[in-house]
């Protein structure tokens, strides 16, 4: 599952059983279930919510990524995702809070923290229309 292609992600997903799977990409692995009153056995993740885990941890790289850069300091870090449907009921409402503590007064943390959710790469898939190739 080795891919030479920084911007090439690769996962295989297995299903071992009732609603649960396990999801590997590189050499991680992890387990994707729904809660016991969706009919799974709440033994892993929902989909859902590992696609929230993966917007803040991708908007979490970029703000550290982008302080080592700019020379800023941050102290700490917390990252809340949450999605539900718009109030038109067509399509999704992602809200991120963001608190961050470092060198920065509040302008330029927020003008920071702008800028790292629109460079970040998840965050730029959900936004946009995209593709699906999907092969039988």
């Amino acid at each position: 599952m080795e891919c030479c292609d920084a911007d090439k992600s690769v996962a295989k997903i297995k299903w071992v059983g009732k609603r649960q799977f396990v999801g590997t990409s590189r050499e991680h692995s992890v387990v994707l279930d729904q809660k016991t009153h969706e009919k799974g056995e709440n033994t892993g993740f929902k989909p859902t919510e590992l696609l929230l885990i993966s917007i803040g941890g991708c908007l979490g790289t970029t703000l550290i990524s982008m302080a080592e850069l700019h020379e800023k300091r941050i102290d700490s870090l917390y990252i809340d995702v949450e999605i539900e449907r718009n109030s038109a009921g067509d399509g999704w409402l992602f809200r991120i809070k963001v608190k961050l503590e470092g060198n920065m007064d509040e302008k330029e943390r927020a003008e920071f923290i702008k800028r790292a959710e629109e460079i970040c790469k998840i965050s730029n898939i959900v936004r946009n229309e995209n593709e699906i190739i999907l092969e039988l």
